[in-house]
């Protein structure tokens, strides 16, 4: 696994902070997103600096598949209100960030407008990104990991 110089992804731990890390192992990392659209927002992403999707081996594909299904799990756990939705995209388009995977969960108070992928043009209010806001979400999310570990 060779990181590339400059990614962000690749120098994850170096650009977010710490508490913001849910899940890490030697394939994927999942984290609360820098920039949340909604209460909930996170990214899942390989370790291993990858541009395309059919760059991935057989491992991380299943790895990453199974972090979305299980954060998924979490996200219905952990937030109040519940998604009725959750956004599962691919994104490998920035050449500060390698390939990774936004789950955005959407709940019924999202406007339509702002529904799809015009979640990515989202202002959310203040309130919903502030830090505080997203240390309490966080707790919440670690709580349901707890507790989906408990009781699969």
């Amino acid at each position: 696994m060779r990181p590339k110089k400059g990614c962000k992804s690749c120098e994850i731990e170096d650009n977010i902070r710490s508490n913001h890390i849910l899940e890490s192992s030697e394939l994927s990392i999942v984290n609360y997103c820098n920039d949340p659209k909604v209460v909930g927002h996170l990214i899942i992403q390989p370790r291993r600096h990858v541009e395309n999707l059919i760059d991935l081996n057989v491992e991380e594909i299943a790895d990453l598949a199974r972090l979305a299904w299980k954060y998924n799990k979490v996200l219905l756990l952990a937030l109040d209100p519940k998604p009725e939705k959750t956004y599962l995209c691919l994104f490998s388009e920035s050449p500060d960030w390698h390939l990774h995977f936004h789950i955005i969960p959407r709940n019924a108070q999202i406007p339509l407008a702002e529904r799809g992928d015009c979640i990515f043009r989202r202002k959310p209010p203040s309130n919903e990104t502030s830090e505080e806001n997203i240390s309490k979400t966080i707790v919440k999310i670690k709580d349901a990991i707890k507790k989906l570990q408990e009781d699969p």
